[in-house]
């Protein structure tokens, strides 16, 4: 059989790490265990294109699904690591919420500090 992939589950230990990046545009939800192993990442645009990829629904339905298949894989407890300002950091979490225990809720959201370069000056 030449070119056929074949998809193998990997068993997820029972305390990991869920990672949401909320940028502007998508919404992306990682589990990983202890040590950074990855082992799923769902994004928003699985379930829609264009601007609706942004919404909070859209970030529902990605946690949803990443944490779901980890439960089901055997992650029971994990901590959650949320960085960017989009508009789904909030309601992936809920919904992180509802279907594993959550030991601590990290934001690494960086500051801006100094802003942008001015624009040139005008030549007149």
């Amino acid at each position: 059989m030449r070119n056929q992939k074949t998809t193998k589950s990997k068993s997820c230990p029972s305390v990991g790490k869920i990672y949401i990046k909320a940028t502007l545009n998508n919404t992306y939800v990682t589990v990983t265990d202890k040590d950074g192993n990855v082992f799923n990442t769902v994004t928003a645009g699985k379930f829609y294109n264009g601007s609706k990829k942004s919404t909070p629904y859209a970030a529902k339905l990605a946690a949803d699904s990443a944490v779901s298949q980890a439960v089901s894989n055997g992650l029971k407890t994990a901590e959650i690591i949320i960085s960017g300002p989009g508009p789904g950091r909030e309601s992936a979490v809920r919904t992180v919420f509802e279907h594993i225990e959550v030991t601590t809720i990290t934001d690494i959201t960086g500051v801006p500090y100094n802003g942008s370069k001015p624009r040139k000056k005008r030549k007149v």
